[in-house]
C-alpha cells in the first residue's frame, strides 16, 4: 500500500511523483496526494522545490504542484522511498503553502 515517502514511476511516461498523503487516507481513498518530480534539478518557485539527494530517481520535487492520482489505473510502480529529512523538508514547505 502506498505510503506518505514513496516515489513512483508512471508507467510509460518516465515521469514520477511523490506520494505525501497518509497511509490511511490513501486506503481509504485510493488517490493518493502526490507531487511531481521532474528530472532536472531547479531552484525555481519561490523556494517550493526540493532537490532528490541519496535516492536512485534524480530531479527535484515541486511542493507547490500537488494533486490526486490514481496510481493503480496508471500503471505505477513503487520504485523507492525518501529518507526521513527529505520528507520532513517536502512537508514543511507543504505546511506553508497551506497555512
Amino acid at each position: 500500500m502506498m505510503s506518505r515517502g514513496d516515489i513512483y514511476n508512471i508507467e510509460g511516461t518516465g515521469r514520477s511523483v511523490l506520494v505525501i498523503s497518509s497511509r490511511p487516507f490513501n486506503q481509504i481513498t485510493r488517490l493518493p496526494i502526490v507531487l511531481p518530480i521532474t528530472p532536472e534539478i531547479t531552484t525555481v518557485n519561490a523556494g517550493f522545490c526540493v532537490g532528490l539527494i541519496n535516492t536512485r530517481t534524480t530531479g527535484t520535487i515541486h511542493c507547490d504542484q500537488p494533486c490526486t492520482l490514481d496510481l493503480a489505473a496508471l500503471q505505477a510502480k513503487n520504485i523507492e522511498s525518501i529518507d526521513k529529512e527529505t520528507l520532513q523538508e517536502v512537508m514543511a514547505r507543504i505546511a506553508t503553502i497551506l497555512a
